[in-house]
């Protein structure tokens, strides 16, 4: 069973750390919306489920590599 803290936090700050600030501004996360058939999602889930992966990863890595290879 866990615990309760010590002593109560004095701000939200301090108990979640905002990584946005430190991040570049090129490399914060943004929405790209654009669709795909349903077994095109399917096949990108069970993908990333079989290799302990995430699907946005996957998805970022595919158009990188595709850009690399298509300029």
């Amino acid at each position: 069973m866990m615990q309760p803290p010590s002593r109560k936090p004095s701000s939200v700050n301090e108990i979640f750390r905002d990584d946005s600030k430190e991040k570049k501004e090129e490399e914060k996360r943004v929405t790209v919306g654009f669709g795909v058939t349903l077994s095109t999602r399917k096949k990108l889930k069970q993908y990333a489920l079989d290799h302990d992966t995430k699907m946005k990863d996957i998805a970022e890595d595919a158009l990188l590599e595709y850009m690399e290879n298509h300029q």
